[in-house]
Parts: C-alpha cells; structure tokens; sequence
C-alpha cells in the first residue's frame, strides 16, 4: 500500500512538537534520533537508539496523544539503556515486556501520560526490568505458563527500567504475538542497539548514552526545569565514573544562566514548521573555543573537540562561539552566531610551533564569558590570568596531574577513534 509521505511527516511534526513542548528532557533524547518509516521492523513505533521507527499504517490511525506518549515511552528506553542491557542470555520477547513493565511504571510515577491500552501491571511496581523479567521467569516455569497476562500484545515492550535503571536491551526486529505478562498491546519497541555478544561495541555505546542522558538533563534544566527522573539517571551515570564529556559539559553548564525565550525560535525545528521557545543564555553571551593547531595535534582530536562544543551550545544556547586556531601566532579567528553551526569539515591550519599567550589576547577582544583551550599542553608554563573561566582539554593525556597554566580547570581527553 502507496502512504504519502507528506502525511506521514505531519503526523510525526505533531507528536515530537507535543513532546517538545512539555518534556525537554524527553524531547532531547527524541530529536537525537532519525524519524524512519519500515513495514515490517514493528506493528506501532521502535527504537534501537539511533532511529525512531514507525509502521505507517499505525502511524496514520494513531491520534497525536498516543503518538506523543509512544515517542515518550522510547525516549524513556533510551535513557534507560533498554536498548543495550539485555544481554545475550535473555529470551528477546520476554525482556521486551519486562522494559515495557518498567517504563510504563516510571512513567506512572512521574506522572507523564502513558500510551493508550497500556498497562501497568500493579505486581511489578518499584522494579527493575531485571528483577520484572526474572519474576516472569520464574512464574513461567512454575505454572507453566505467564501470569499476569491481560491482554494478547505484540512483544513490543521493551523502554523502561524499573526505577530508573539503565542498560542496553536488544531483540530481534521483527514483533511476535505472545502471552508473555506485561505485553497487552502497549505502544513502543526497544529493539538491540548493539550486538550483545560484543562487550567493547555494547560498552562504547552505553557510554555514549550516557552523555546522551547527561545532555538531555541539561537540556531539561535551561528550560528551568529538573524532574526526579532526570536527576536519577544523571546520578546513575556519574555514579560509573566521571567521564570527559561530563565534566566538559559541566564546566560549560555551570557558567551558563538560562532562560527560554520567544524572541528567537528554536532553529531545529523550524524547518518543520514548528515554533518552539529558544534558549538563551544570560551568562554565556560569548564562548571563546582556543585551538592548538601545532604540528603535535591531529585533526581527529580537533574534530573531536568541535563535536563536543556544539553539542553543548546546542544544550545550553550559547549565543555566539569565537573559534581561535594558533600555532605560534593567530592563524584563524572564525565567529559563530546561533543560526550557524559549528562546521563538521572545519578547516584546521597552522602545524608549526606553540604559543599560547597570543591566543588568549585575541579571545579578550570578544570579552568572552569562558574559554576553552584544545591542546597538547607541550607550550610554556602560563601564568598570566586572563580573568576569564578557562578550561584546558588535554589530548595524549597531557594533564596527568601537571597543569601547563597556573590557572582553569583542566581534563584529560581520551584518544580519538580513527576511521
């Protein structure tokens, strides 16, 4: 069957402006996947992480309400990592419905709309999707069957997480029918995210769900707001160890005052036709981005660096950032307002020697309200104080407890993946 395409977008607009207008935090993790039509991954909407992915025919039949809840439940999945914790050993269907159990339980609790014949089955409340999937485990083998069931479901529950809990879930694409407890037709597939069987790829993912959620909480936050749920899982992220990412983005959110505004649209969406509040920030009217372009930088560092500072403007609303490439001298200096993002091909030039000082002369004539420095940290010692916060991201574990300024705050970063 022929769907116009047209429609099918419209209807897609509502939901994620719907979600947009009332959750930020979930809102954030939505936008940062691609919206993908496909007949036969599943029989409503899935996500694996990467893609939201709907059924045209029941993208067409559902009305905005339950569009916005199922992209709300699948945001909530991927905040929990459903999506890469079920581990090889888990039956795929049965783990679905325990994900599905959880998130439609948090969603309960933070008093967020749950997707229309849903249910969230009283004798799984306050329980992980682990501890929800070993109690269906269990009933199964002791009666022989699944208790609970309350309805015949499509396998498709695989978004939340007991109390906020997260880690990666995976299944096949495909939904099934089944009488597994918990699968009474609720809205939202979590589909495997990563081959469960690689630790290092499954790993590498969570870890970059992690700053998802991290980013996603900060975005939550310049809109003034913080729910139990966000600070929860930003806790449980911490709780592994601090990662660069975080500590970048903390260091940028901690000097930024932000406040919502009509007066310039979100450019994400406007494309869509969908005019939604800006962010502005108070405090961060300038962010001066400092790069060491000498011959001991690589560009997969450099590049790094640019995907991280846009990820935060991007957060956070930083008005304008100034890019600053130096050697031995000024080499560049590239002025970015908030209608224009940070190239992803940016041209680098320098590669000879390093000094530093020059650099920050040139930030201090755009009064910056920060400045962050990309860098090997092999230059002179610096010891004059610019006034300005500063943060020294250090490649080649540059850092490693030897500050190369007697000012700012300092990170190590890690190697890039080279292609």
């Amino acid at each position: 069957m022929a769907f116009d395409p047209r429609n099918l977008s419209h209807k897609i607009s509502q939901g994620r402006a719907f979600v947009i207008q009332r959750d930020p935090f979930f809102a954030s993790i939505l936008m940062d996947m691609d919206p993908v039509i496909d007949t036969d991954a599943t029989e409503t909407c899935a996500t694996d992480g990467e893609r939201v992915i709907f059924n045209p025919d029941w993208l067409l039949s559902a009305e905005r309400p339950l569009v916005a809840a199922a992209m709300r439940k699948m945001s909530l999945h991927v905040a929990l990592s459903h999506h890469l914790r079920r581990g090889p050993w888990r039956d795929p269907n049965r783990w679905r419905a325990a994900c599905d159990q959880a998130a439609l339980h948090i969603m309960q609790t933070e008093g967020v709309d749950i997707p229309t014949g849903a249910t969230a089955l009283p004798q799984f409340h306050g329980m992980t999707a682990e501890e929800i999937y070993k109690h269906m485990e269990d009933d199964d083998q002791d009666d022989g069957g699944c208790q609970g069931d309350d309805g015949q479901g499509d396998g498709q529950g695989g978004e939340g997480s007991g109390q906020g809990q997260g880690q990666p879930q995976d299944g096949p694409a495909a939904p099934q029918e089944g009488n597994t407890p918990g699968s009474d037709g609720a809205v939202g597939q979590a589909l495997d995210g990563a081959d469960m069987r690689n630790k290092p790829e499954v790993s590498q993912k969570q870890a970059e769900n992690d700053q998802r959620v991290m980013r996603a909480a900060m975005a939550e936050k310049a809109q003034g707001h913080e729910s139990g749920l966000s600070k929860d899982l930003v806790d449980r992220v911490k709780a592994k160890g601090v990662d660069w990412r975080d500590r970048f983005m903390a260091f940028i959110d901690d000097k930024a005052e932000v406040k919502v505004s009509w007066a310039k649209p979100n450019r994400r969406f406007v494309g869509e036709d969908i005019y939604l509040p800006g962010k502005t920030a108070n405090g961060i009217g300038t962010m001066a981005f400092i790069v060491d372009t000498s011959g001991s930088m690589s560009t997969e560092e450099l590049a790094m660096c640019v995907t991280q500072i846009e990820a935060a403007r991007e957060a956070i609303g930083i008005r304008n950032v100034v890019v600053i490439q130096i050697d031995t001298e000024v080499k560049a200096v590239d002025e970015y307002d908030m209608t224009e993002p940070l190239p992803t091909d940016m041209e680098f030039h320098g590669r000879g020697g390093t000094n530093m000082t020059p650099a920050f002369e040139a930030a201090a004539e755009h009064d910056p309200a920060l400045i962050v420095m990309m860098t090997d940290g092999v230059f002179s010692h610096l010891t004059e104080d610019p006034g300005i916060p500063t943060l020294f991201a250090l490649t080649h574990g540059g850092y490693q407890g030897k500050a190369p300024a007697t000012f700012g705050d300092f990170i190590d970063l890690p190697a890039p993946e080279v292609a």
